[in-house]
């Protein structure tokens, strides 16, 4: 559902998401800091410094890397990272929005979410191997990605179903930005909005005449800090 790269160098690219596309192989000489993007299940801290943060500074000492970037939490390039010094969880594989509108209502979206599931404690954990299938799918499909999962077979589906989640546990602050996510899940991410606005400029115009007249009203619901279409 925060999907907003789908077209890069001036052409439309193969998948919906192409910033995750490239964030999938961005770290080729030393895979270990990306690993799977999906994070691997670690039950404490010990073993998310044993598992991960080892396993990534032992390939970087393998290739005479200097020792400020062996066994540092920061060095982590996964799509969701532990970050000690703020005590908080960084999660990298959301694409920036048009505005910060949206992007706050994709962060109440996520704090009402992981709200109801530590509540409630009864949401399937899919084993990793299947959570990196399902991502893989959705970095090149959207919302219209088949995945695999217990509670639907497409992505939107399971939107939809983290939505209700979401509602059930939202603050009153966080209520007044889900009708915002609500309306991707139903009619598309910002990826699908810009590539259907394209396709109605081109009608009228050449390709990069109309990327520019789409990216020129996201660059003013920014300024405006306004939800595009």
């Amino acid at each position: 559902m925060a999907a907003s790269s789908p077209i890069y160098e001036s052409k439309i690219g193969h998948y919906l998401d192409n910033r995750l596309r490239f964030y999938l192989v961005n770290q080729l000489e030393v895979p270990s800091i990306t690993g799977d993007i999906i994070p691997e299940y670690v039950n404490s801290f010990e073993e998310y410094e044993k598992i991960t943060i080892k396993r990534y500074s032992e390939d970087l000492a393998k290739l005479n890397a200097p020792r400020c970037l062996l066994y540092k939490e920061w060095v982590n390039s996964r799509g969701a990272v532990i970050r000690f010094d703020r005590k908080a969880i960084e999660i990298r594989i959301l694409d920036e929005q048009e505005c910060v509108k949206s992007d706050v209502a994709l962060s109440c979206f996520i704090r009402a979410t992981l709200r109801g599931i530590l509540k409630d404690n009864e949401y399937p954990h899919l084993p990793h191997k299947i959570l990196v299938e399902n991502l893989n799918n959705v970095v090149r499909h959207g919302l219209d990605a088949q995945v695999q999962h217990p509670k639907g077979k497409t992505a939107r589906q399971i939107c939809r179903h983290l939505m209700k989640i979401a509602s059930k546990n939202a603050t009153k602050e966080e209520k007044r930005y889900l009708s915002i996510i609500k309306k991707r899940i139903d009619v598309g991410n910002l990826s699908n909005i810009i590539l259907r606005e394209v396709a109605k400029k081109i009608q009228k115009t050449d390709f990069d005449e109309a990327i520019f007249s789409v990216y020129s009203s996201l660059a003013d619901c920014l300024e405006k800090n306004k939800v595009y279409a």
